[in-house]
C-alpha cells in the first residue's frame, strides 16, 4: 500500500542522503539543452517516477520548465499505475527492460534530430538509437570500475564496451565530455 507521495518522500530522502545524486556535469548538460532547444530523452529500465523526481529536486527548476514546456524532455521508462488512493498498485505495461529498450525509444522519439549522443552504463545501451533514422550519433559509456580493474578481472566486460562504445568513461565519470562535444557542435 505505497502512495506515490511515500514514494517521492524516499526519494528525497536518498537524495538527501546522498545515497542516490546526479553525474557530475548533468546540470550543465540539462542547461546547454534547455538553452538551445535541444531534445533530451532519459531511457531508463528503472522507475520513471523516481527519476522525474529525482529531477524535479537535482535540476535547476528554469532548465525542467523550459524542457518540459518545449516538449523537449521525455522520459522513457517504467511508470507507475495507481488507484484512487493515489497507491501504487503496479507498473503500467508493457514493462521496459534491458532487451527492449530499443523498441520503447522508436515509438516516444518525436523529434526531427538528425543527430544524437548517447550516454549510458550498460553496453546494451548504445543499441537504443538503432532503429532512429539518425545521420550520426557517438555514444559514451559510464563504468563504475577502475580501466585497470577492468582489464584484468572483466576483461570479457570490457571487450563488450569497447566493442559498442565510441568512448568509455571509467569510475562513474562526469557528463563534462558530452557538454563539450555538444557546444562544440
Amino acid at each position: 500500500k505505497i502512495t506515490l507521495s511515500f514514494l517521492n518522500q524516499i526519494t528525497e530522502k536518498a537524495i538527501n542522503s546522498n545515497q542516490l545524486k546526479i553525474r557530475k556535469s548533468a546540470e550543465k548538460l540539462f542547461h546547454f539543452a534547455a538553452e538551445n532547444l535541444i531534445p533530451f530523452y532519459v531511457l531508463s529500465a528503472g522507475c520513471g517516477n523516481v527519476i522525474e523526481r529525482f529531477l524535479e529536486i537535482s535540476i535547476d527548476s528554469k532548465v525542467l520548465k523550459v524542457l518540459k514546456e518545449n516538449n523537449l524532455l521525455v522520459i522513457v521508462s517504467n511508470f507507475f499505475e495507481v488507484n484512487e488512493n493515489n497507491q501504487i498498485v503496479s507498473f503500467k505495461k508493457p514493462v521496459l527492460n534491458t532487451f527492449n529498450k530499443v523498441d520503447f525509444l522508436k515509438q516516444a522519439f518525436r523529434h526531427d534530430s538528425l543527430n544524437a549522443i548517447v550516454f549510458g552504463d550498460h553496453h546494451h545501451d548504445s543499441f537504443c538509437v538503432e532503429k532512429l533514422t539518425l545521420n550520426k550519433t557517438i555514444s559514451i559509456a559510464f563504468v563504475n570500475f577502475d580501466k585497470k580493474e577492468m582489464e584484468t578481472n572483466k576483461k570479457d566486460i570490457l571487450e563488450r564496451y569497447l566493442l559498442h562504445w565510441d568512448v568509455i568513461k571509467f569510475n562513474e565519470g562526469s557528463f563534462e565530455l558530452g557538454v563539450e562535444i555538444m557546444k562544440s557542435i
